[in-house]
This record gives structure tokens, sequence and C-alpha cells, in this order.
């Protein structure tokens, strides 16, 4: 029975394990991808439920208070020409 040398053995055993893990290591990519392609879409919905509840609440502040800025650290109200 005629064998390979034992160095094209190993080569061939070495080659193989790295092709598998490579491959392995493809699929756990995809996976996550897949995962994060799920939670962009989520973050999106929520950006742009988000979006909605400011521009309303923004609307009910022009109601209130005219065209005006408020800073957003302490509040308080200026002028909207500022």
């Amino acid at each position: 029975m005629n064998t390979i040398e034992s160095t094209e053995l190993e080569s061939l055993k070495s080659l193989n394990v790295k092709v598998k893990t490579l491959k392995e290591d493809i699929a756990d990519i995809e996976v996550s991808l897949s995962r994060l392609k799920t939670r962009k879409q989520s973050a999106l919905f929520e950006v742009e439920v988000a979006a909605e509840e400011l521009n309303k609440f923004q609307s009910e502040l022009f109601e209130k208070y005219g065209d005006v800025t408020i800073d957003l650290s302490t509040g308080e109200i200026k002028d909207g020409k500022h």
C-alpha cells in the first residue's frame, strides 16, 4: 500500500483544519452581521419614533413660548433671534 510522506500528511491535515476553522469564522461573522443588522433596524425605528416625539414636543413649546431658543443646560429661554 502506498502512502504519502509524513510531512505531506501533516501539511494536508494542517491545511484542512485551517480551511475548516476559517469557514467556521465566516459563519460566526455572518451570524454577528445578521444580529447587527437587526439591531440597526430596531435603532433606526426608535430614532424615527423619538424624532416624532421631539418634533411634537417642540411644537408644544413653540405654542406655549413662541419662537424662542431654550438653553438645554439651564432651561433658560432666550429671544428667538439669538
